[in-house]
């Protein structure tokens, strides 16, 4: 099913109702990696209350976003911004000089991530990842601060190559113009970092 990805521009409601929709088979595993680990943790007590009211807030924002990128290939900056504002707040212990911290790493992260999707248009002529995947890196970087983002993009990159070798294997010739959001393996990635915070 063809989407308009100019169509869900503020409407991100509509876009995750396509989701379900369109690929339901995306819908279940998108969830299911959400919901599972914290039942895992919630069934074992491993996680404070405090804990678990933070995770509901960035696992609703994590899940909506992968939805409506499967949906839209795109990142909505009113999810996202808001998102590495609230991980400045929400995410640390409670001190200033950590909040610093998490308010330095996010400009840090898209910087990153900016610079690889320029490096695709200088040396291939067509952008590799979007500025919303620069964002969300962003809002990683303000929930986890900088130091746990090489692990982040490790299982948000192994998780994508998996899904693409499963693809390849069904669907037939992959090839680097293949198009395919990476917003939801780096909420992936963000998600399973975040539920391991209380063991690091």
């Amino acid at each position: 099913m063809k989407i308009d990805n100019n169509k869900y521009t503020d409407v991100n409601v509509e876009a995750i109702r396509e989701a379900c929709h369109s690929n339901p088979a995306a819908f279940l595993v998108i969830t299911t990696a959400y919901t599972v680990p914290v039942a895992f943790l919630l069934f074992y007590n491993l996680i404070s209350i405090k804990f678990l009211l933070a995770s509901a807030f960035l696992g609703a924002a994590l899940l909506a976003l992968s939805l409506i990128d499967v949906a839209t290939l795109r990142l909505p900056d009113a999810v996202t911004i808001p998102l590495a504002i609230s991980g400045c707040l929400l995410a640390p212990a409670g001190s200033f000089e950590e909040m610093m911290w998490r308010a330095v790493s996010a400009p840090i992260a898209y910087a990153i991530l900016f610079a690889v999707s320029r490096s695709f248009v200088h040396f291939r002529g067509y952008p590799g990842l979007g500025l919303g995947d620069a964002k969300l890196f962003a809002a990683s970087a303000a929930w986890l601060g900088l130091e746990h983002l090489p692990l982040v993009l490790l299982l948000a990159c192994t998780s994508a190559l998996l899904v693409i070798v499963v693809f390849a294997s069904r669907a037939g010739k992959v090839t680097l113009k293949t198009r395919l959001p990476f917003g939801p393996f780096l909420a992936f990635g963000t998600w399973i970092v975040w539920l391991l915070g209380p063991f690091a």
